[in-house]
């Protein structure tokens, strides 16, 4: 039997390690990860970033300007769509300062929210049914006929286009004699 050398167990083992270590990393600046959410609610900085706590929100406004300085006469630094997840590190009089991939703007912080902001729905489009519209005749007064039946034995039928009683429906087809 031939001996497996120490070496070759060692470098399989390094290269697990690192796998792990790897894996462990994934997601470490998400705002769905529990652990850094749980950081940033605690306090805890990173170098570079202003002490005090952080927060990910989510923007609810369609579009919200994101600015160089609290205000609204501020210059726009960029436009945020809705449900953007932004990651506030400041709040001064009714403005948030928002950490940015290009750099930090201020937003206005009644347009954020810890949620996301639901979808509107689409209702779909249903025409409303026109009312059965009765016709009058001078021999009967007005004439109606759920089908053919009711207009035979009411001696109706065959009713021509134009006649009290007369429908569309009851002409099968289409020549404008119905109940024939």
């Amino acid at each position: 039997m031939a001996k497996q050398s120490v070496a070759g167990c060692g470098g399989w083992i390094v290269a697990g390690l690192l796998l792990v270590g790897m894996i462990s990393q994934c997601g470490k600046d998400s705002p769905n990860n529990t652990n850094t959410n749980a950081a940033m609610a605690a306090g805890s900085t990173t170098a570079g970033e202003p002490s005090g706590p952080s927060r990910w929100l989510y923007v609810q406004a369609d579009t919200l300007n994101c600015r160089a300085t609290p205000g609204g006469s501020s210059t726009k630094v960029e436009a945020l769509e809705s449900n953007t997840v932004v990651r506030e590190i400041e709040q001064q009089d009714g403005w948030s300062l928002l950490r940015r991939p290009t750099s930090d703007c201020w937003v206005k912080s009644s347009y954020l929210d810890d949620e996301p902001r639901p979808r509107a729905s689409r209702q779909s489009y249903r025409p409303t049914p026109e009312p059965q519209r009765f016709v009058s005749s001078a021999r009967s007064g007005s004439a109606y006929y759920a089908n053919c039946s009711a207009a035979r034995a009411a001696g109706a039928a065959p009713i021509t286009r134009g006649e009290p009683g007369y429908a569309r429906k009851l002409d099968r087809d289409g020549d404008g004699v119905a109940c024939e």
